[in-house]
């Protein structure tokens, strides 16, 4: 199973405007999503914002398609969830 998206995520040093990670996961709302995971993270960095997710704090670990890893903060979770909800309520929305 591969890990990360490198064109996605810019790192921990490099973080991103929230209009910028929106854009990106407006990109995978019409991905489909094997399997989810939710719990503690272990340091992983979000590749929606570039932000390093402490290990106290929940992290979202979706794998996609061709065993793509995709690691999310909360926040980004969550915009990722209203984008795929408009998607849906508007099947033409482009990326």
């Amino acid at each position: 199973m591969r890990h990360r998206l490198a064109p996605f995520c810019e790192g921990a040093n490099n973080l991103v405007d929230p209009d910028e990670a929106r854009r990106r996961l407006s990109a995978f709302a019409s991905v489909r999503v094997l399997k989810m995971w939710v719990g503690p993270s272990n340091g992983a960095t979000c590749d929606a914002c570039g932000r390093q997710i402490a290990p106290a704090e929940i992290e979202c670990e979706a794998v996609i398609a061709n065993s793509l890893e995709l690691h999310l903060d909360h926040g980004c979770y969550r915009l990722l969830l209203e984008e795929k909800k408009a998607r849906q309520s508007n099947p033409g929305r482009a990326a």
